[in-house]
């Protein structure tokens, strides 16, 4: 059998009206298996994958447009994509928003998040990771290879410099997703995303898609960007 290209043709499994990824430790053993949809990790409907294999460029002119006037805010998914619908509108399309989990690699635990699809493209706001890791940038983060620290600094120095750019400069190739990455989701409103999340941390307030996040819902990347500037919550717990 031939080798997987990207981790999660290897980690995923489809059933009928769930999806199954199931993650490894550093070491490369089971560590364990996350369902969606269930009521650890809810959708509001039967999900649905998008990765680089099935998603394609977005050629919409007039919504790259709609795309470079949103304002874009770090760690701001739900209102982010709010901001893209409203825009999008005044070009006259409509983009379908989702909502649910995103996957980043084969050990980490998923984050709830928000995109929106058009056509076969995603649009990801904050899925800038192909042009941060591309090119000499790739190269210096080659560097500090299993150096958190020294990385989480790259990226809020990457995250500085890129508040300058078009959206669409910053997340090219927009439409498909940074080959990495793993969505699975089902159409959902921003606000309603946002309440679902919500009420599952209350619920299972150590739920462990928050496992990295200290008390005030910040990780560590994220309080880096928040003394940077690039965030602007005192308490970030609850959503945007």
């Amino acid at each position: 059998m031939p080798k997987a290209k990207y981790w999660w043709q290897q980690a995923l499994r489809e059933k009928e009206k769930q999806t199954v990824i199931k993650l490894k430790n550093k070491d490369g053993s089971f560590k364990c298996s996350v369902v969606v949809n269930t009521n650890l990790y809810p959708l509001t409907g039967s999900p649905e994958l998008f990765t680089c294999e099935n998603t394609e460029v977005l050629n919409s002119a007039e919504l790259r447009r709609a795309m470079d006037r949103v304002q874009y805010k770090i760690g701001a998914c739900y209102s982010n994509v709010a901001e893209l619908i409203k825009e999008a509108r005044r070009e006259g399309l409509e983009i379908t928003p989702y909502c649910g989990w995103l996957f980043v690699n084969a050990y980490d635990y998923p984050i709830h998040h928000c995109w929106a699809i058009y056509g076969n493209s995603v649009l990801d706001l904050s899925d800038d990771f192909t042009v941060m890791l591309s090119g000499d940038n790739g190269k210096v983060f080659e560097a500090v290879q299993g150096q958190p620290e020294e990385t989480r600094k790259l990226v809020v120095s990457f995250a500085k410099a890129a508040q300058s750019w078009p959206n669409t400069a910053r997340c090219a190739a927009v439409g498909t997703p940074t080959p990495f990455l793993l969505y699975v989701g089902a159409p959902c409103e921003p606000e309603e995303g946002k309440a679902i999340y919500k009420h599952l941390i209350d619920k299972y307030p150590r739920h462990e898609c928050q496992r990295n996040l200290e008390a005030d819902g910040f990780n560590a990347t994220q309080r880096c960007m928040k003394e940077a500037g690039l965030m602007d919550w005192t308490n970030k717990k609850g959503g945007d």
